[in-house]
């Protein structure tokens, strides 16, 4: 899945526009600073999680510590696969679009 579509399933239980905008802004966040490389993928893992683990704690009260912990690890697991593969992407594709004369 991709990271948009990623943010989108994570923001979409959340009532509050305010918060919505707050944590899609800082997950995109985390995958820029992820794609430019000014923080290491233990410290973005450790952000996401702590922004992750928050939203579940609000959307999903009833859930167990085990339970919250295995969604926050899926969810996680989930965001950086998805931030590994934008990150090829976009490499490649800046690798490509000098050859061709493409802006």
């Amino acid at each position: 899945m991709s990271v948009s579509m990623l943010i989108k399933n994570l923001i979409s239980p959340l009532t509050d526009p305010t918060a919505r905008i707050d944590v899609a802004t800082t997950v995109n966040y985390l995958f820029s600073v992820y794609l430019s490389g000014d923080a290491s993928e233990a410290e973005v893992r450790s952000s996401l999680r702590e922004v992750c683990e928050t939203v579940l704690r609000v959307t999903h009260a009833g859930l167990t510590e085990e339970e919250l912990r295995d969604r926050v690890d899926r969810l996680v697991d989930d965001f950086m696969k998805a931030f590994k593969l934008e990150a090829i992407r976009h490499k490649t594709l800046s690798s490509i679009r000098p050859r061709y004369g493409l802006p």
